[in-house]
């Protein structure tokens, strides 16, 4: 091998391209995780609201997680049923409910009657007290409610990872057809466009993030496949685009 055919590889080496794939996939999975876990406080706080201006919240919030923790309609390459169950059972070790909401109810029924017994002549004081015993005796439904939230979460997120591979199916899919729309365009010599790239790109990371953001947000009691198929859907397709207007000229 001369030295000219030499440079010419090392030429090659030096202008592929190398895509960090594992440091790619975790920002990815950390900030699918953190856009879950936020999305997961806003339906506590809605779920609240809820409490406050409608008289079953609880059971409403009840019956929705229990229609999502049956789990109809999801991929069965994962135990949805069995994990959801060693989930609770993990956390019940630290945090034992119905003994702590029985502790609650006594301490907030006994601080319920001392309040009660004080009657102050501001009314002003007094609406403010009474504020203030609502508040105490609703502590153990707002502790319920919090336990309901978080195991509709939980149950949200397995039936989310077990549609992960009919999902990835479909957007490998959508790549594959991309491909081969630019490698036609490239034969054709058409000509690059940053613009399209850039938007095509920027619309496949806002609807992949804000359709889980909202289905777990949300309070519902749809099942993942409902919603992460017409996800995939949607993001197979920007992804096509994205990968047919990727640069094809170096």
């Amino acid at each position: 091998m001369t030295e000219q055919d030499k440079n010419t590889k090392r030429d090659r080496k030096k202008s592929s391209i190398k895509i960090p794939l594992i440091s790619f996939y975790l920002s990815i999975i950390f900030k699918v995780l953190s856009i879950a876990c936020f999305a997961g406080a806003l339906c506590l706080f809605i779920e609240l609201g809820m409490y406050i201006f409608m008289d079953d919240a609880i059971a409403l919030s009840l019956e929705r997680y229990e229609r999502i923790s049956t789990f109809t309609g999801s991929a069965v390459w994962v135990a949805n049923e069995d994990l959801l169950t060693y989930l609770q059972n993990t956390l019940s070790q630290f945090f034992h409910l119905p003994t702590f909401i029985s502790e609650t109810q006594d301490v907030t029924s006994q601080l319920s009657q001392l309040l009660s017994q004080e009657r102050l002549s501001n009314s002003y004081l007094q609406w403010a007290y009474e504020l203030v015993i609502a508040l105490v005796a609703a502590i153990p439904d707002i502790m319920a409610l919090w336990v309901i939230v978080s195991y509709t979460w939980m149950a949200k997120v397995i039936t989310i990872i077990s549609m992960l591979i009919p999902c990835l199916a479909i957007i490998i899919a959508g790549v594959i057809d991309g491909s081969v729309e630019r490698k036609i365009n490239t034969y054709k010599g058409k000509r690059d466009s940053q613009d399209k790239i850039e938007w095509w790109f920027l619309a496949l990371k806002s609807s992949s993030y804000t359709i889980i953001f909202l289905y777990i947000a949300i309070p519902n009691s749809l099942q993942a496949g409902t919603v992460m198929i017409p996800s995939a859907l949607a993001t197979a397709f920007f992804a096509r685009n994205v990968v047919a207007n990727y640069k094809k000229y170096f």
